[in-house]
């Protein structure tokens, strides 16, 4: 089934600001919905998945976590038991996940076809 509805809302946010319009964009969401949040370097990808655990049950997964850390986070954002799965872009080429609620991206895309395949 292909999505019947794309809407693009952009931001552009000093990056002191981007944690708090983040955690409301979350909260405005319905509980459950899948999330995906890309960021543009594994640090951040990290830093941001351990900032909304406890809150919104994010897990993150890109090129440094191993197969069966990776397959995990997959396996608990699938089921739902981790709603919010934080990825680096290039991890998250190639995923097949149904039911995406929400995408945010954390970064600008530099060329316009570059970020074809999120979407």
């Amino acid at each position: 089934m292909c999505c019947l509805v794309l809407c693009q809302h952009i931001e552009v946010l000093p990056l002191m600001e981007k944690q708090r319009r983040l955690e409301h964009i979350l909260r405005s969401q319905d509980q459950g919905s899948k999330i995906i949040i890309f960021c543009s370097t594994k640090k951040m990808c990290d830093q941001l998945a351990r900032n909304l655990t406890r809150q919104f049950g994010a897990a993150a997964i890109h090129g440094d976590k191993s197969q069966a850390e990776r397959d995990h986070v997959l396996s608990q954002f699938r089921t739902g038991r981790s709603p919010v799965l934080v990825a680096t872009d290039v991890a998250a080429r190639g995923l097949d996940i149904k039911d995406i609620r929400l995408l945010i991206l954390t970064f600008i895309i530099i060329f316009s076809y570059s970020g074809a395949h999120k979407i």
